[in-house]
């Protein structure tokens, strides 16, 4: 069986009538996204297939690399954050200090956990100024550490 294929880096936000059956592409190859059209059949890979409780929105999952099929459960954000291709927000609060890795090795990320120490590099200790979600650079390039600047985009 072949390993899914990401469809997108995004959920996708979908209505879903009450009742009906929905077969999502649990392989990533359908034109359909994020519901199957068949494709899987030269994939190896089912569909999922589900039933809508009630009419509602509900973000449905296009990285196929979900723990909760077919709903999004966050996973494309976090492993972006973590390969630096996104920024990664923190809830923060004011006047708590943090030491944000710098040099991009700790297990912890975004924050230090002594990884640097083999390079003699230094991580960043920063007072926060507010409280609230913050987004912290995770590919390390930002001018304006430990705060992402968006230069993640140019990488």
């Amino acid at each position: 069986m072949d390993k899914p294929v990401p469809a997108d880096d995004k959920p996708m936000a979908t209505l879903l009538e009450a009742g009906e059956m929905y077969w999502w592409c649990a392989c990533g190859r359908s034109r359909s996204q994020p519901f199957c059209d068949g494709s899987h059949k030269q994939a190896g890979k089912s569909p999922l297939k589900f039933q809508a409780v009630c009419s509602e929105r509900r973000v449905i999952c296009t990285c196929k690399r979900t723990a909760t099929p077919p709903f999004c459960d966050g996973t494309h954000e976090r492993e972006a954050a973590e390969t630096g291709k996104r920024p990664l927000e923190m809830m923060l609060e004011k006047g708590e200090k943090y030491w944000w890795c710098a040099c991009g090795l700790s297990a912890s990320q975004p924050w230090c956990d002594g990884s640097h120490k083999a390079l003699g590099c230094s991580p960043l200790k920063f007072q926060a100024a507010h409280s609230g979600e913050a987004r912290l650079c995770m590919c390390k390039g930002t001018r304006t550490p430990p705060y992402c600047d968006g230069s993640h985009e140019d990488l």
